[in-house]
C-alpha cells in the first residue's frame, strides 16, 4: 500500500512539473510574440453604451500593444497616469479613469476598475 501511495504521488509530482513548464512555454510565446493579455475584461461591461464602446476600443488597442516599459504606455495614451502602483487611464475626456495594474514582463494588463472621476478622486486621496 506504501509503494503505491508512492508511485502515485511521484507521478502526480512529475505531472504538476509538466504542466508548470507548459504555462511557462505559453508565457514566454506570448511574451516573444508581443501580444498583451487583457485579465478582467469583464470589468469593462458598464450600463453607459457609449462608455463600454470607448472601452472595447482601449481594450483593442492594448491587446495589440507591445508595452515594454511605462514610458510604451504613455507614448500610446498621453494621458496615462502611474497612480499608487497602478496604471490610471483618462477615458472619455476626463470623464471616467480606468484602473490597471500591468505587468511589463508576462505582458499583462489587469483591469482593476472603472471609475467616474469623482470616484478617483476618493479612490486616490486615500
Amino acid at each position: 500500500m506504501t509503494l503505491l501511495l508512492y508511485a502515485i504521488i511521484k507521478v502526480l509530482a512529475h505531472s504538476a512539473r509538466l504542466l508548470a513548464h507548459i504555462a511557462l512555454d505559453n508565457l514566454t510565446d506570448r511574451y516573444d510574440n508581443n501580444e498583451v493579455k487583457l485579465v478582467d475584461r469583464g470589468r469593462l461591461i458598464t450600463n453607459d453604451k457609449q462608455l463600454n464602446r470607448t472601452l472595447a476600443a482601449w481594450a483593442k488597442v492594448v491587446e495589440a500593444s507591445a508595452w515594454k516599459h511605462f514610458t510604451d504606455v504613455r507614448n500610446t495614451y498621453k494621458t496615462a497616469d502611474p497612480v499608487k502602483g497602478c496604471v490610471v487611464f483618462d477615458i472619455r475626456n476626463n470623464r471616467f479613469r480606468l484602473i490597471t495594474r500591468i505587468s511589463y514582463k508576462m505582458a499583462v494588463v489587469v483591469v482593476d476598475a472603472v471609475m467616474t472621476h469623482a470616484d478617483y478622486l476618493r479612490w486616490s486621496a486615500k
